[in-house]
């Protein structure tokens, strides 16, 4: 089995997937919210609970959960932005490199393009 293929099979069943993505905290923020635990290990553990294939997480977060479920796939989100951006304009930046997410023990990495956009 090919190493795309192994890592694949970590996201999908049958060709499907259910992926919770964790990135939004900081791409549209950031944010915290009173009386709720956002802590990436609770998320993780929703994940997992929840029977989710997969969970996106930030190169940060990553670092921050200290029991990664064997049966739950990482993707890593490789780009980023937040309302601290000195401009409206500036969409998304890369902030991970492929290497580091593999390094991190990703299944899969997580991009976002807004398409017309200036940058």
């Amino acid at each position: 089995m090919l190493g795309k293929e192994f890592r694949l099979g970590r996201i999908t069943r049958d060709n499907k997937a259910v992926i919770l993505a964790f990135d939004h905290g900081f791409e549209h923020g950031p944010a915290a919210y009173d009386g709720i635990d956002l802590s990436p290990q609770r998320i993780v553990d929703i994940a997992e609970k929840g029977g989710a294939d997969a969970v996106i997480l930030h190169k940060g977060m990553v670092d921050m959960v200290k029991r990664f479920p064997r049966n739950l796939g990482l993707i890593v989100k490789i780009t980023a932005r937040s309302n601290l951006s000195p401009s409206e304009t500036e969409k998304q930046a890369l902030v991970c490199s492929v290497e580091d997410a593999i390094s991190f023990g990703a299944d899969a990495i997580a991009y976002t393009i807004y398409v017309g956009a200036a940058r």
